[in-house]
Parts: C-alpha cells; structure tokens; sequence
C-alpha cells in the first residue's frame, strides 16, 4: 500500500520533470539557432551577406536548381513563407547576386537563379562556410554528427506537422468567416 501511494506522489513529478526538460530542450535549440546566427553572419562578414541569405544561396547551388528553382519550391525547400523568402531574395537581387526569371511556358511562375556576381560570390562563400563548419562542429564525432542529424530531422518533423495543423486551422477559419 505505502508503494502504491509513492507512485501516485511520482507521477505529477515526473511529468513536470518532463514539462521542464521539453521546455529547457526548445529553449536550448533556440539559444542555438540565435548564436549559430551571429556567428555564422560574423564568419562570413567580409562578404556583405548574412546567415540567412548564405543558406538561399546554399540552396540555390544544389544541383537540383541548377536550372532556377520555382520561388513556391523553394520556400518549400526552405521551410519560409513565401513573405519571408520574398524579401530575403529581394535584398540578394538588389545585392546582384540572384534574379528571378520567367518559366517557360507558364510566365507567371518566377524561377530563381543565380547571376554571374552571384555564381562567383558562392563560390567564394562555400570555402568559408566549410571552415565554419568544420570549426562548429569540431568537438562531434562523425557517429554524433549522425545521429544528430537524425534527432533534428526528427524535431523538424513534429514542427511540419505543427505548421500544417496551424494552416489547416487557418484555413478552416477563413472558410468559417465567409460562411454568413
């Protein structure tokens, strides 16, 4: 009787415990997403782009978008709002190092490609990133880096999954409003 009672006492502990780890583990991910931010835009100053705009061009340089990638493509690939990836591209259009073109044969899709300054400035920009890499990196073992990769694909796919549910309710409201 006095274990059974024990284990009711635990249990509001353990989920707080557990409350608290969620918690300190998010708050820990966004701590590190900031400072990888700062530094990463420091790294790579000399250059005049930011983190963000490194990742665009990171992206862009995949094989896959040799040819231009379509702007809805890629704020899929990129997991922004097309809002967000407008502007990051606008400020890397005005930099001349992207532009956007019209597809073939729909002209209202937009692909986004590199210019000639851009092609050159990645290239440039791919030799720092690998040391910034290599740098931030240095204390994990290729199984760490891994098994890392792994666990972050994992947390990205329960944030999808909340981004989706968060449009679909969107969504459903939008529909409600126009309802009389």
């Amino acid at each position: 009787m006095g274990d059974q009672n024990n284990d009711i006492d635990q249990k509001p502990r353990r989920k707080k415990k557990r409350r608290n780890l969620d918690n300190t583990l998010l708050f820990k991910i966004f701590q590190t997403t900031n400072l990888m931010h700062k530094t990463a835009t420091k790294w790579v100053a000399s250059s005049g782009v930011t983190s963000q705009q490194w990742s665009i061009l990171g992206a862009l340089s995949l094989t896959r978008a040799k040819k231009g990638i379509p702007v809805g493509q890629f704020s899929e690939l990129l997991l922004l709002s097309r809002q967000t990836l407008n502007g990051i591209l606008g400020r890397l259009e005005y930099m001349g190092l992207t532009t956007r073109i019209s597809n073939e044969p729909d002209g209202r899709i937009k692909k986004v490609v590199f210019t000639e300054k851009g092609q050159q400035v990645w290239l440039e920009l791919d030799r720092d990133i690998r040391a910034y890499c290599n740098v931030a990196l240095t204390s994990f073992t290729e199984d760490e880096k891994i098994e890392f990769l792994r666990l972050v694909e994992k947390l990205q796919d329960g944030l999808v999954m909340i981004d989706q549910q968060d449009q679909i309710c969107a969504d459903s409201e939008k529909t409600e409003r126009k309802t009389p």
